[in-house]
């Protein structure tokens, strides 16, 4: 198996996200470090209560020597105080980190699935999903499910991570069928990233208008520390509406792939207020309760479903303007996306997020343990 690093960006070069509030005194510290020109205050956003600046120049980690320098001279200054300020991060699908190609863990084709009829009777739940643009397909009613930033053509040939936003989303929608979509294709970069700063501000956007968030993708980070961005988009997220979010497919790497480890935190996953679900099944047995060997056995997942051969549908076979394809596909991104739709029917139905996550013990939604060193 692979052991050595392969070469991947965590941060957008020569970007960094602070602090709004004390924007002021960070840039005056810049300029004592002779970087009062050359960069730009590129946007602010007030509910993130943050701004992206941009334009740095320098070689490979200038930023974290300039960081560093700040942090330093700030605590000194103000007893060990500083403001908030870091790189701007990278966030990125749930993808495999170990040493097998893209090619040997992506959708195989499947037979048509269903999806039950929308109960009229449910209360009405609103989904968020950020992921990558959701294509047209047949078990999607545009009557039920919001496409924000729809893709502009076909899925590009041979990148079925293109389908990543749509089969998500029918995962939801297979669980909860009565429940309101809204989806934001907001990873839609040519290799479907997008920085955490887009990231972020379509977080704050959807979080003012659903009950459940579902966030099947991640960021990792060199320190184990959750990106600025990402991290104050989470705490910000109004009371009342559950964020859920992958727990990475690292679980099995062996030493540094990637820019991660086994024992990598995934964000926002690994953030407190977040509902991080891994993989259950194996192989051999889909619907199985034991731990997929890429799941990462660590204290901060909260909950595992199935995430093996999971059935969605996929932006294949288009009939009329429409897809019609389906898929199986194997992740935490399908778990995450399995335990938010079935969290959806059952707060449809009346339940609280507290006795519906303990009805859904019981149905292949599990507590995470964390196995005995």
């Amino acid at each position: 198996m692979a052991t050595l690093d392969e070469p991947f960006a965590t941060a957008v070069p020569g970007e960094l996200v602070v602090d709004l509030e004390h924007l002021p005194l960070i840039e005056r510290g810049l300029s004592a470090l002779g970087l009062d020109t050359g960069y730009k205050v590129d946007q602010e956003n007030r509910t993130l209560g943050l701004a992206l600046l941009t334009g740095f120049d320098g070689t490979a980690g200038f930023l974290d020597g300039v960081l560093y320098e700040l942090r330093r001279r700030f605590s000194g200054k103000y007893g060990g105080w500083f403001p908030a300020m870091g790189k701007h991060r990278v966030a990125d699908l749930i993808r495999p980190a170990g040493p097998k190609p893209m090619s040997e863990s992506l959708p195989e084709p499947a037979e048509p699935g269903t999806i039950p009829a929308a109960a009229t009777t449910v209360a009405d739940v609103k989904v968020g999903v950020i992921d990558t643009p959701v294509y047209p397909h047949r078990s999607l009613p545009a009557a039920l499910v919001t496409v924000c930033g729809a893709p502009g053509g076909p899925p590009p040939e041979g990148v079925l991570r293109a389908g990543h936003g749509t089969f998500v989303t029918s995962v939801i929608r297979a669980a909860a069928p009565a429940a309101h979509i809204e989806a934001k294709g907001v990873l839609n970069r040519p290799d479907y990233t997008a920085t955490g700063w887009e990231v972020a501000v379509a977080i704050a956007d959807l979080a003012q208008r659903v009950d459940i968030l579902n966030l099947s993708f991640g960021c990792f980070t060199e320190d184990g520390e959750a990106p600025l961005v990402i991290r104050r988009a989470i705490e910000r997220v109004p009371a009342g509406v559950t964020v859920v979010a992958a727990a990475g497919n690292h679980g099995d790497v062996v030493g540094l792939v990637r820019g991660r480890t086994s024992r990598s935190p995934a964000f926002p996953a690994a953030q407190s207020w977040v509902l991080a679900v891994g993989s259950s099944g194996t192989p051999a047995e889909p619907g199985s309760p034991a731990l997929s060997s890429f799941t990462p056995d660590l204290p901060w997942v909260d909950r595992t479903a199935r995430g093996i051969n999971v059935l969605g549908a996929f932006p294949s076979e288009l009939e009329d303007g429409v897809y019609t394809g389906w898929a199986t596909w194997s992740g935490t991104s399908f778990a995450t996306a399995t335990v938010t739709g079935k969290l959806a029917a059952k707060l449809g139905a009346g339940e609280s997020v507290e006795d519906a996550l303990a009805q859904l013990e019981h149905e292949g939604v599990h507590k995470f343990e964390l196995p005995q060193d």
